[in-house]
């Protein structure tokens, strides 16, 4: 089962994957709005093992204490991504928005890794440029982007940590996937690969 809920206050994508036989199962993003991510678990007899981060902005990651708290699962993200996280509840108050402090990660994503869930296999692809951190969560039919790709547009690189070049490199890797992929980012509504390559703006100037 796959579950999009869009929360906080930057309309952040949360997924919430499962094994439809185990019903273990994986949070991607929990960035906000903890009660609505709560109804939707209650909606079945999820076990929850892994809390994702695509990466540590605020707005990814601003539900993840209340989740911990609730579920005790094991919070996973990138390790170049923890200063992000550390300083994510000082940065959501520049924005004028509250989170609760954010848990420090039970372990590490490393680029390559295979993540297990009941008969679930996601695949870690490392990929910075939005921020340092960044990674994308995929199997043979979707990738989960982050703020890496979006439907016609890519992530910013601005903000600290960024980087344009890194961000070229990781959207063609991303692009080098098949193009059939369906792809779930960070904000704003699904994409494939394939409409990616032809429609982006972008796409064009990054893959060179």
């Amino acid at each position: 089962m796959l579950k999009k809920i869009e929360v906080g206050a930057l309309a952040a994508n949360c997924y919430i994957l499962s094994c439809d036989k185990t019903k273990e199962t994986v949070i991607i993003d929990p960035g906000g709005d903890y009660p609505l991510i709560k109804k939707e678990l209650e909606r079945g007899d999820f076990q929850i093992k892994y809390i994702l981060a695509t990466h540590c902005h605020f707005d990814h990651i601003g539900a993840v204490g209340e989740v911990k708290r609730e579920y005790s699962a094991d919070f996973l993200i990138h390790k170049l991504d923890e200063g992000i996280l550390k300083r994510a509840a000082s940065s959501a108050k520049k924005w004028g928005i509250s989170i609760s402090l954010p848990p420090s990660p039970d372990d590490y994503l490393i680029d390559g890794q295979i993540l297990r869930f009941g008969q679930v296999k996601l695949k870690i692809m490392h990929s910075p440029g939005h921020s340092p951190g960044s990674v994308c969560f995929y199997d043979a039919k979707k990738i989960f982007t982050g703020d890496t790709l979006f439907l016609g547009s890519v992530g910013r690189w601005d903000f600290p940590g960024g980087s344009l070049k890194d961000l070229a490199k990781s959207v063609k890797k991303i692009l080098s996937l098949n193009e059939n992929l369906k792809v779930y980012p960070g904000h704003g509504p699904e994409t494939t690969i394939e409409k990616e390559k032809r429609n982006n703006y972008f796409i064009k100037y990054y893959s060179q």
